[in-house]
């Protein structure tokens, strides 16, 4: 029987990649302020509102505890983490399969749709009850997501990536408090505790536009099972690309194809020119088109691959495309408004794919300009159509 499987395959975020020897891992964005609102924005028919509420507000309080971060539940549409239960699509390009498979999905901080939570709404959600899918379990991992922390490698962890069963004590580990407090810092003595919910219902508006990807994955339902082996990865990668369900991670000439499992697949690592025919060099950055189109950069050139095959006309030099800069860090495709980001040194560009020119007003510094990625990216990590993650070199 197939294992169900997080909600997307992860992102694999270089720096903790460099950190295997933390258990914990960091998603390298949190956060910039310590007061977050967050907003129900519809209710499980599973559970009474006041349920969800409850497990929702308990699942926050779990990490409000450990550290300086208090949680204001609002209706208001600008709330920092909005919550929502769904079924199949609904608006993120990550659809939920429907009970027994993915539990839900969260966002890593961030503008747009970063830090909201996505819960399956196929499931069925239970309340301080060891059976079924327990929200205030599923949503106390889920929210740390939200807040900036990957999964951790300790089995015994709340971010650990499967579902570990309704518990009465604690589910808070140490292992997670030592990465939240990571990333914010220890409770100040006597802080005033989290605001309770609202008792009002929320009313249902329409979906927020626009998401910004990479919803982090969720723990599998099935306790007991033997998480699968994951890929050690001791070096750092320089670029990514999701081509579902893989993801393909390229150092130097060789590439990994890691499958929605987050293992590596049989036989692989492999030389870069396997998914690009007659490619032998060193691959800098990499992006998707919305065509499909995979644009590779090494060194001051850059290659667009339909397929597998090198497109007419091609390779083209980097300083062609207008930048003024003779290679590229790394580059992305930002879904909120389709379009595509050059990163070189401490600069940016905007860059228009219809166009083919980048938009006035560019360069401009990274710092000050993109919350929550390095000063000086040296890699990206990055689905094309729809995600990034950075790192430093």
């Amino acid at each position: 029987m197939k294992r169900p499987r997080c909600g997307l395959p992860d992102i694999i975020d270089v720096n903790s990649m460099k950190r295997r020897k933390k258990r914990y891992q960091l998603a390298g964005s949190k956060w910039g302020k310590k007061d977050l609102s967050y907003r129900i924005v519809n209710y499980t028919p599973d559970l009474a509102q006041h349920q969800v509420q409850d497990a929702i507000a308990r699942a926050l309080q779990a990490w409000s505890d450990h550290t300086p971060l208090t949680f204001r539940p609002t209706t208001s549409s600008n709330a920092d983490i909005q919550i929502k239960f769904a079924r199949g699509s609904h608006g993120d390009g990550y659809p939920f399969d429907g009970r027994g498979g993915t539990l839900a999905h969260a966002y890593f901080p961030g503008p747009g749709i970063g830090g909201d939570a996505h819960f399956d709404d196929g499931e069925r959600f239970t309340h301080r009850s060891v059976t079924g899918t327990n929200l205030f379990l599923v949503a106390a991992h889920e929210l740390g997501h939200s807040l900036g922390l990957g999964h951790s490698d300790v089995e015994s962890a709340l971010m650990a990536p499967y579902y570990q069963g309704y518990t009465t004590s604690s589910v808070i580990q140490p292992d997670d408090i030592r990465g939240i407090q990571q990333l914010y810092g220890r409770r100040p003595p006597n802080q005033p505790t989290n605001p309770r919910p609202d008792p009002r219902p929320n009313p249902r508006p329409n979906p927020r536009p626009n998401p910004r990807p990479n919803p982090d994955p969720v723990p599998p339902r099935r306790p007991g099972q033997e998480p699968p082996q994951r890929p050690e990865c001791n070096q750092q990668f320089q670029a990514a690309l999701f081509i579902d369900p893989h993801l393909y991670l390229f150092q130097g000439k060789t590439v990994w194809r890691v499958n929605e499992n987050g293992q590596v697949d049989n036989g692989w690592p492999k030389q870069v020119s396997v998914i690009f025919t007659g490619f032998n060099r060193v691959v800098d950055a990499i992006y998707r088109k919305a065509d499909g189109t995979a644009v590779v950069f090494s060194g001051n050139q850059y290659y667009e691959y339909l397929g597998q095959r090198l497109k007419r006309g091609f390779p083209k030099t980097v300083r062609s495309l207008g930048l003024g800069v003779d290679r590229l860090d790394a580059a992305v495709v930002w879904a909120r408004n389709g379009k595509t980001y050059f990163f070189s040194g401490t600069q940016y560009w905007r860059f228009d794919d219809k166009r083919k020119r980048p938009d006035s007003g560019y360069p401009r510094p990274i710092e000050g300009n993109w919350r929550g990625i390095p000063a000086a990216p040296a890699a990206a990590f990055a689905n094309g159509e729809e995600g990034s993650s950075f790192s430093n070199s």
